[in-house]
């Protein structure tokens, strides 16, 4: 495949060459043994669309490419990087932006905008065009929730021992 070029997604859209093959074995490789070990709960999504998985959306709103890592076992949850990037922004705009992250298979769309309510009715209004599922919606809540569960559990291990300091 051709080289990808580097560009900062910060300030305009960069674009990977990678197949859904090579982005297994090649980036998402550490996060399937995670997963396979059962200790991965959570990922953020790129903002780089791979050309060769799907041509018209970045990953952070492409169910193509948010689905590979689903089927390899994954069910923790998704969360975009800041949507305000210009390599999303600009092309997708401050509503549609949050519409596609949720519904391609995101969890949590960060807006990164300083009006929480302009967020809210961002998203409000993608679910009111059904953009976003009744059904997708409920999956995306129970794998907040679950995650946000298992950070209030009780700590583990309460103490720092010799040992931790040494490797830490």
């Amino acid at each position: 495949p051709r080289q990808d070029a580097k560009v900062d997604t910060h300030m305009a859209e960069a674009v990977s060459y990678q197949t859904s093959e090579e982005l297994l074995s090649d980036v998402l490789l550490p996060y399937l043994h995670l997963v396979k070990e059962g200790v991965l709960d959570g990922v953020m999504t790129s903002h780089k669309r791979f050309t060769n998985i799907d041509p018209d959306f970045p990953a952070s709103l492409s169910k193509k490419v948010n689905d590979i890592i689903r089927r390899m076992g994954f069910n923790g949850f998704a969360i975009t990087d800041a949507l305000w990037m210009m390599g999303i922004l600009s092309k997708y705009g401050y509503t549609e932006s949050k519409c596609l992250a949720i519904a391609g298979g995101n969890d949590l769309a960060l807006p990164f905008f300083k009006d929480n309510d302009q967020a809210f009715d961002a998203f409000v209004e993608c679910w009111e065009q059904g953009m976003i599922t009744e059904e997708r919606l409920d999956e995306a809540v129970k794998r907040v929730l679950a995650a946000q569960a298992k950070t209030l559990r009780e700590p583990k291990y309460t103490e720092v021992t010799e040992e931790d300091r040494k490797i830490f």
